[in-house]
């Protein structure tokens, strides 16, 4: 069946929209009805015009928005447009697995469950907060349409797969070129269509099914190289090579420091997926499904006399964090999007062998629906938290703003900022896990006795639940952004019609900064004047 006909039989099937459109609302429907002004929003001119998305190795996104003027439309439609292209990319995912497994076998209900939780987990906020998560839909939907693709001709001889192989390379590349992590995705995607058969009893074999995981990793990694070189090449014509950062894979294993990255590689490894996955639902819910996963390939193999399922399962788990060891940061944002489907295929799995049985098949209803209403309101918080504390940062910009308008003459006197905007109590309240709370008790063994911390300064603290966020507001987080003096803060007030003026060089800056420090750090004002600028000093 083509694609197109197989998308549509899901599209009409009404059972299966039900469930993805509720999952939809649930999850997404405070994010594109409440419109903030975050991070990204704030210099997103800049990325395109300085090419500083190209520089990154993300050329997608800058061709789009260069072309489409994403700014010029209404936050609504672009967040909207967003959850179209992750539930079409589910459902083109549905398609392949439908293929694998034989149509009519598994309800639809099944696989509206599979696009449910891929659309709604969690991870997927640590991207969607930011204005630039068109490009992460995008990538979700060529990535699936690629191995959609390189399955229709399995097991072809060579000359009838390779066309189909070259365009499903071509939409890899342009995926790549969105956010690297989807080279996992897709390597992912490709185990766990094997893993599918493996689930209906048959036996892998490795000419065949061992040949299609190396030609789906051969792919990417072609993919790989390409994007390198293209981000070589952009970079090289348009004169970004003082921006190129991330745009390559690898290159921190050469470095002098490597083995302190190593170290610190290592121990985020085992704080963010080991010891801090208690409080934060999306990791805690991995670990369990990769539980789930190992257990169910150890049955299968045993069952189908066959090894490869439990080496394929104990791969791609491990896999899901080669691409942090690959590029030196342990990120979330750079590697969630690889979980999520994993997590989302696992759920899937679980579901089609309980539904086997009559008893099964409730169990497995009640559990989807408790599976993904978590996660719709994990992720539904998320973005409300991310609105209220975009909002508090207006206030305060506006406040800060009236107060330099009526005291200072903005148009002859420079302004700095220093210190960092206070998060609320109800902000902490979200981000950290404190006393009393599930997993607490236990971070603060970890603290003491993996990571040598002072016990005295364990049992004070608190510990981040949310990553990306913890990143800082956007007030705190544009008084220095990219290493720029104040320039993004400049931005962010002139949003809201305050015109003001900053240091024109670092080293000017610096020099307030140093002489504010040395001479003014114990002060309590909000503002004070020095040399002639005006200092305002966030609390």
């Amino acid at each position: 069946m083509r694609l197109n006909d197989s998308v549509k039989n899901f599209i009409f099937d009404k059972v299966y929209v039900a469930i993805v459109t509720i999952s939809a609302l649930i999850g997404y429907g405070y994010q594109i009805t409440h419109c903030s002004y975050g991070v990204d929003d704030v210099i997103y001119d800049w990325y395109i015009d300085s090419g500083r998305l190209v520089s990154m190795g993300r050329f997608t996104p800058w061709l789009i928005n260069k072309f489409f003027k994403i700014n010029e439309f209404t936050p609504f439609i672009i967040d909207f447009i967003g959850v179209i292209l992750i539930i079409l990319a589910g459902t083109v995912l549905c398609a392949v697995f439908e293929d694998a497994i034989g149509a009519g076998k598994v309800p639809s209900w099944i696989y509206g469950v599979f696009t449910s939780l891929m659309l709604v987990y969690p991870m997927n906020g640590e991207v969607y907060i930011y204005y630039m998560h068109n490009g992460m839909g995008v990538a979700f939907l060529l990535s699936a349409i690629a191995v959609y693709l390189m399955y229709k001709v399995q097991g072809q001889k060579l000359k009838g797969q390779l066309l189909n192989d070259l365009i499903a390379v071509v939409l890899m590349v342009f995926g790549l070129c969105c956010y690297e992590s989807f080279s996992l995705v897709i390597v992912t995607l490709g185990v766990c269509i094997v893993l599918l058969k493996s689930f209906s009893g048959e036996k892998l074999g490795i000419k065949a099914d061992g040949l299609w995981v190396v030609t789906v990793v051969v792919a990417t990694a072609v993919a790989m190289v390409l994007r390198s070189v293209i981000t070589r090449i952009l970079c090289a014509a348009m004169g970004l090579e003082v921006y190129q950062t991330s745009g390559g894979m690898i290159g921190w294993q050469f470095a002098d420091n490597a083995g302190e990255i190593w170290t610190t590689l290592k121990n985020q490894l085992m704080s963010n997926y080991i010891f801090y996955g208690a409080g934060y639902f999306p990791i805690t819910l991995f670990l369990i499904a990769a539980a789930a996963l190992i257990v169910m390939c150890v049955y299968f193999s045993i069952k189908n006399k066959d090894i490869w399922p439990i080496v394929l399962a104990v791969l791609v788990v491990i896999g899901q964090f080669s691409i942090s060891f690959l590029i030196g940061v342990m990120q979330l944002y750079r590697m969630c999007q690889s979980i999520v489907v994993l997590v989302a295929f696992i759920v899937f799995a679980v579901m089609i062998i309980l539904s086997k049985y009559k008893v099964g098949r409730i169990v497995a209803m009640v559990l989807s629906v408790l599976v993904v209403f978590e996660a719709a309101r994990e992720i539904n918080q998320l973005f409300a938290f991310e609105y209220n504390m975009c909002e508090r940062c207006a206030d305060k910009v506006k406040s800060i703003g009236e107060y330099l308008d009526a005291n200072y003459d903005l148009s002859q006197q420079k302004i700095v900022f220093v210190g960092d905007f206070t998060r609320s109590i109800e902000e902490a309240d979200y981000l950290f896990i404190s006393a009393g709370e599930p997993g607490y008790r236990f971070l603060n063994w970890c603290d003491v006795h993996v990571y040598d911390y002072d016990p005295a300064v364990v049992a004070a603290g608190r510990f981040y639940k949310i990553e990306t966020i913890t990143d800082g507001d956007v007030l705190t987080w544009s008084t220095n952004a990219y290493g720029y003096h104040n320039w993004a803060t400049q931005r962010l007030f002139g949003h809201y019609g305050y015109d003001i003026r900053i240091t024109d060089t670092a080293e000017e800056y610096y020099k307030i900064i140093d002489k504010y420090k040395d001479e003014y750090s114990d002060t309590d004002e909000d503002y004070l004047e020095i040399d002639g600028y005006v200092v305002v000093v966030l609390k």
